[in-house]
């Protein structure tokens, strides 16, 4: 299941570079331990050899402080701390070995470099899955982008020749959007856009997906359900945004409205047109006032 939005661009690229810092804090903790372990007159970081360790070195620090929410719900984030943990649990026993000047056998170290290896590994893939999140993700909204809409309509335009399942799609257009710039400036606008997005996952169902379409206007995708069944969802939506104020960062509220076009999305008619369709309904629906939803009928 595709969620409704993703986390925007900025907490990840902050996550991207926060993990490249902690490929080199692990790397230079490898070859503090390294030297501890083979130069006589070098001695273990007494950090290393207490049960806490994973939590106190550099990258436990930041992977326990609670400061991602980006990365906290996804699996390989939580293998990340389960491989870090076992890493440096590894590397204490073999600390204690050298300490009491018991051999090391190739077990052990091998068990220990596999870990180590493993643990920046896994943070190469943590880091590819974020650069082709942000790829597809609108930097300032959280919603889904142009290049994933192509992708995830067609999919669900697949589905929908396969197996006679319903699917609609929404164009949104927030009305008078430019008023919102002019008096509150891009800042505000951008606020406003933000809260757009909010209100949409609050309203639409969780395997409905979100499109930023370009400037105001977004394209929302809502599987298994035709024209007539969306409208009632959609309407929910309309009454939240006209009736909740939209606060900003400078202390003050706007309220906006918006209109939309409902298309349906049927194997007889191409992606494109279905689109043009939902595009040509959201008129009609400004031209009759706006704040209102029109259903485009073939």
């Amino acid at each position: 299941m595709i969620p409704l939005v993703q986390p925007t661009s900025s907490g990840l690229l902050q996550a991207l570079e926060d993990l490249d810092k902690g490929i080199v804090s692990h790397t230079n903790w490898l070859k503090m331990l390294h030297r501890a372990l083979i130069c006589d007159d070098e001695k273990a970081d007494e950090k290393d050899i207490q049960p806490n360790a994973h939590c106190n070195c550099n990258f436990g620090q930041w992977y326990y402080s609670g400061k991602h929410p980006e990365l906290d719900e996804m699996e390989i984030f939580a293998e990340i701390g389960r491989q870090h943990q076992a890493m440096h649990d590894n590397a204490r026993e073999i600390l204690l070995k050298s300490d009491r000047e018991e051999p090391i056998v190739f077990e052990d170290y091998d068990s220990f470099i596999s870990l180590a290896i493993d643990f920046k590994l896994e943070i190469r893939k943590l880091q590819q899955q974020i650069i082709d999140q942000v790829c597809v993700v609108d930097h300032l909204t959280g919603a889904w982008n142009r290049q994933s809409m192509t992708s995830r309509l067609t999919q669900e335009y697949e589905r929908v020749v396969r197996s006679g399942n319903s699917c609609s799609i929404c164009m949104l257009d927030i009305d008078h959007f430019k008023q919102v710039n002019d008096t509150h400036g891009h800042a505000g606008g951008d606020q406003v856009l933000k809260g757009i997005i909010d209100r949409c996952v609050k309203e639409l169902r969780a395997y409905d997906s979100i499109f930023r379409y370009g400037g105001e206007e977004f394209l929302l995708c809502l599987p298994d359900i035709n024209p007539a069944a969306a409208h009632p969802l959609i309407e929910r939506l309309r009454i939240t945004i006209e009736e909740s104020p939209f606060e900003l960062n400078n202390g003050n509220s706007v309220k906006v409205t918006a209109s939309f076009g409902i298309a349906h999305i049927t194997p007889e008619k191409t992606l494109e047109d279905v689109i043009v369709e939902a595009d040509h309904a959201l008129l009609y629906a400004k031209s009759q006032g706006r704040n209102c939803i029109c259903t485009w009928n073939t």
